[in-house]
């Protein structure tokens, strides 16, 4: 590793800061660092912060899985049977805990109705969305509650829709159809402070369709469950 594969920590750096200095995810940036989440004020003056994950010398090469296999494909690669291929890492997961930070404001100690994700071998920035299964855009736009722009899709077949969260650019447009592994948006870090992530959920039809800009976080992991399905699961076929 080079020197420009850490960060040396000054006076008045936050972990906030140094990622978006270096225009990383500050969850990431915080794991690959083993700075628990709830205390990312744990850093000091003259600590080197690593700023790439820290990945097994093989894990590059890991085949990718073969197109087409199932009946979804992932969200950010269409040719992987791998929710999360090489290369991504999810910094917060289903039903997982907000961390209590000041910097999740309404969110700290609520749970997650999805999953985040960003790309750890380089720029999330822009990286393309895919369609994670046929179906119909019934939103490509901006939302509320600091969504940004969003895309969601009801899918084929089934109850549930699935929805993008703060992307950049959106591709689709209301009514389109489309099919699985289509390219729908681009990641970004629309809707307020974040670093640019995807955040990806599968929803109850008769959720989204109330209120498409339905919030991303809820006081239990019961009550998340009532209205979402475990995006892993539900994309890699399971019903548990």
């Amino acid at each position: 590793m080079t020197a420009k594969d850490f960060h040396l920590v000054r006076p008045g750096d936050t972990l906030i800061g140094i990622a978006a200095e270096h225009a990383l995810a500050y969850l990431a940036l915080a794991d690959w660092n083993e700075i628990p989440r709830e205390r990312m004020d744990l850093i000091y003056v003259g600590q080197r912060l690593r700023l790439t994950p820290p990945i097994s010398s093989d894990s590059r090469n890991r085949a990718p899985g073969s197109a087409g296999s199932g009946r979804y494909c992932s969200p950010v690669d269409a040719r992987s049977n791998l929710f999360c291929p090489p290369g991504w890492m999810v910094t917060l997961g289903f039903t997982q805990r907000y961390p209590n930070h000041p910097a999740y404001g309404p969110m700290a100690n609520r749970h997650h109705s999805g999953v985040d994700l960003v790309y750890a071998w380089g720029e999330t920035l822009g990286k393309p969305l895919y369609a994670v299964g046929d179906g119909l855009v019934i939103h490509a736009g901006e939302a509320y509650y600091g969504w940004g722009n969003v895309i969601e899709i009801s899918l084929d077949g089934v109850a549930e829709e699935a929805r993008y969260g703060h992307v950049l650019h959106c591709y689709v447009n209301v009514g389109d159809r489309v099919r699985k592994g289509q390219v729908v948006a681009s990641i970004g870090s629309s809707g307020g402070r974040y670093q640019p992530h995807l955040h990806f959920d599968v929803g109850l039809r008769d959720v989204l369709e109330a209120d498409t800009a339905v919030r991303s976080y809820f006081v239990s992991a019961a009550q998340v469950r009532q209205n979402f399905r475990d995006p892993v699961a539900f994309i890699q076929g399971k019903t548990t």
